[in-house]
């Protein structure tokens, strides 16, 4: 057979192909009709066995599919990742909330005792430095108290007017009388007064007058005798204190240290008996004559009979009161309360008005604890810290309507 009859029999349908033979192998196969002239499709067995076969789930039966399938497979996993990222979430939110649910309790606990530790720290360290500058206050005060233990101040009187005073100390140790004769026309600071001569303390009181002497000498004196200028001027002239306290007007002293001193005073002879005048410079002014202090040579007799050093009458606090509530007499009280703590009172006067409703305190110098001295042994007191320069007072204190004089009702 020649290739021209071959290829008209194929063209003719007469060949038996793989279709052919895919009908006779299933007789239930489709058979197709075609149009005359068309020829038949070709299908290769390979083809054929894979429509036959049932596609399994997830195979790849294209290209198109594949992409499809990665694409799916893709947002699998990642709600995979997701749903067990929220897990772990949940797990450790869920943990964290227990543990602020068990450990939160524990926390504000131990916030609490923390803070209550660190409130109970406050209020004790507040407590001991109170306790502290009441104990030193209370131990100036006691020092102060046995300084001044044998000192006397003796005030001559006429026409109750102060004709002179003379500060004494009796020095037990070696028998001695020993003081200083004060005319009563120096010129000193009188607690409330401001400068003043020290007879006219008197007009206000014996105590003003040993508080007027206490803060100029910076020697303390708590006990007085008031005599007629008469016995005052014996004293001093014969330099006898025998039979001295017989004569009181008037005194501070109790039964027992007036017998005390009485019988101290007998046994002294008056060759131990040193009662010098106080050195002063004479100043007229008008037709007044007053008596300035010479602060050296005053120095040098408070060294030998009392011990004090100029040194350390410098080294005292010096504070200026000024009465801001026109009280009068007020700055004088607080005066007195602060020389008898050992405080140099410098100046006393009016403010520049009555309108303080509170105690200031003013340091200009010195430290906080000499602020704090004056604030209690006055028991008021705003302190603050200035910077103004001047040497006139380590602290100024303006006195206000919420300071209350000792003694008063």
């Amino acid at each position: 057979m020649s290739a021209a009859e071959r290829r008209s029999r194929r063209g003719s349908g007469h060949a038996k192909g793989p279709q052919d033979k895919a009908s006779r192998l299933d007789p239930a196969a489709e058979r197709v009709e075609r149009a005359p002239g068309t020829p038949p499709k070709r299908t290769l067995p390979q083809e054929q066995q894979e429509e036959a076969r049932p596609t399994k789930a997830g195979y790849r039966s294209s290209r198109r599919t594949s992409k499809g399938g990665k694409q799916l497979r893709r947002q699998a996993k990642a709600e995979r990742v997701r749903e067990e990222v929220g897990a772990t979430t949940d797990a450790v939110t869920s943990g964290v909330v227990r543990v602020l649910k068990v450990g939160g309790g524990a926390l504000i606990s131990v916030a609490l005792v923390v803070g209550l530790v660190w409130g109970a720290a406050i209020g004790v360290n507040a407590l001991a430095r109170w306790n502290a500058r009441r104990v030193a206050l209370a131990n100036a005060a006691k020092a102060t108290s046995e300084l001044g233990r044998e000192n006397l101040l003796v005030i001559g009187v006429k026409d109750k007017e102060a004709v002179g005073l003379a500060a004494l100390k009796a020095e037990r140790e070696g028998e001695r009388v020993l003081g200083i004769a004060i005319p009563d026309g120096a010129f000193v600071e009188v607690p409330g007064q401001g400068f003043e001569s020290i007879g006219d303390s008197f007009h206000v009181g014996p105590d003003v007058s040993m508080d007027a002497v206490s803060n100029f000498l910076m020697v303390p004196f708590q006990r007085y005798v008031t005599v007629d200028a008469d016995v005052y001027q014996r004293m001093l002239t014969q330099q006898d204190v025998a039979g001295l306290l017989d004569r009181t007007l008037e005194t501070n002293l109790t039964a027992e240290e007036s017998e005390d001193l009485k019988t101290f005073f007998t046994k002294v002879p008056t060759k131990d008996v040193w009662i010098v005048p106080m050195p002063v410079k004479a100043v007229t002014v008008g037709t007044e004559r007053y008596f300035e202090p010479q602060r050296g040579e005053i120095a040098d007799l408070v060294l030998q009979w009392w011990g004090v050093r100029v040194e350390q009458q410098k080294q005292a606090l010096r504070v200026m009161l000024y009465n801001g509530v026109g009280t009068p007499g007020v700055a004088g009280k607080a005066a007195q309360q602060l020389i008898r703590l050992g405080v140099r009172v410098v100046d006393s006067k009016n403010a520049d008005n009555f309108d303080y409703k509170q105690t200031k305190i003013l340091l200009y110098h010195g430290t906080q604890a000499d602020a704090l001295r004056v604030k209690d042994a006055l028991g008021v007191g705003q302190i603050a810290v200035e910077s103004d320069v001047q040497d006139l007072a380590d602290v100024i204190v303006i006195i206000g309507a919420d300071y209350t004089p000792p003694g008063t009702p």
